[in-house]
């Protein structure tokens, strides 16, 4: 089975909470099992946390977990050349 981090980002407890479900879900319906999750309510140096983390697979819930459609591009960029691979919990994944 393969792993992955669960990375969700907010202010508010229901909305991490929320984002955690959606991310566990599809975990569970493709295969993966979360090794850890990891929730952030500030600014973003966790980024540079998930770069460094030996686990290459990150669920987020949505784009914007990363950030305006500008930064999403930017982190999602550099999270790839660290070779990760972001996997978005809302969109369907092809095999």
């Amino acid at each position: 089975m393969k792993q992955a981090i669960i990375y969700a980002r907010g202010r508010k407890r229901g909305k991490l909470l929320e984002q955690i479900a959606v991310c566990k879900l599809f975990a569970e319906c493709n295969g993966y099992r979360a090794v850890r999750v990891i929730c952030q309510t500030g600014s973003f140096p966790t980024i540079q946390k998930l770069a460094r983390d030996p686990v290459e697979d990150i669920i987020i819930a949505f784009p914007s977990v990363l950030g305006s459609p500008a930064y999403f591009l930017s982190r999602r960029t550099r999270l790839n050349l660290a070779g990760k691979r972001v996997l978005i919990a809302t969109k369907e994944v092809s095999a």
